[in-house]
This record gives C-alpha cells, structure tokens and sequence, in this order.
C-alpha cells in the first residue's frame, strides 16, 4: 500500500493530539524554511504527519505529486518510496511557538501525570494472576 493524503482531516490542534493518542505515534514536530523537492527515500517505521501551515506536496514512486495543505494528514508505510516536495515559504512563528507547547510543557505534563497515576496502581504478579484467572472465568475458557 502507498502513501495516502487525507484531505481536510482536522481543523484544529486538538483533533491532532486526539488522532495521535488514538494512533499511538510519537509525536515529533518538523518545520521546514524553503527547501528544495527531497529525492526519493524511505522510513523503517510508518510516518503520520499533519500539516499545521503552508503548502507543499509529496512525491510517490510513480512521480505523481500529491498535493499537501493545512488540515490535511499524509500517511506513509514503512518501505514506501516517497519525497517530501519543495517548500517555498517560512513558517509563522506562531505555529512554531505551538508545536514548541505541544512538544515541551504539555508533553511533560501528561507524562508526569502519567507517572503519578502508574505508581497510585500497584499491581503485584499473584494479583496479576488473579485478574488472568478471573479473566478466563468469565471468557468461560
């Protein structure tokens, strides 16, 4: 399967915490100045990205250009054939500004609540084996 682009797929920020809590994707933030058409390459992992502003496109192995724009997700396979296209324009420092939330105090945030929660739940391995047990009960296995 090849690179897809989902047009219009959110129309704010919060929609793209959401898909990557649903996801489970790292979360990573690339800005780009003006840059020329990357040559074609590919990822040993799935790639997600979200376009937050400006314009540019993707290039997949047959050399068609998709098209990419703010509100839009691009979804590449691991192994896919692709190029990142040209970027002609800066990025706002506004949208930098929330990326740098995005990935910095709020990340830590929720891993530090995270933490917290994890330590409150202790759970032992004969209680582990209890709720397996219990499990299988109610399965009827």
């Amino acid at each position: 399967m090849g690179l897809t682009v989902q047009k219009k797929f959110f129309e704010r920020r919060e929609q793209v915490f959401e898909d990557l809590a649903q996801t489970g994707h790292w979360p990573t933030t690339f800005v780009s100045g003006a840059s020329p058409e990357l040559p074609l390459h590919w990822h040993d992992l799935d790639v997600s990205g979200y376009v937050i502003e400006g314009t540019t496109y993707l290039v997949d192995e047959a050399g068609q250009h998709h098209a990419l724009e703010p509100g839009d997700k691009l979804n590449i396979p691991r192994g896919t054939l692709h190029a990142e296209g040209a970027v002609v324009g800066e990025v706002a420092q506004s949208a930098i500004d929330g990326l740098l939330f995005m990935c910095g105090p709020l990340y830590w945030l929720i891993v530090l609540v995270s933490i917290g929660f994890m330590t409150m739940y202790q759970l032992s391995e004969s209680r582990h084996a209890e709720i397996l047990k219990a499990l299988r009960v109610r399965r009827g296995s």
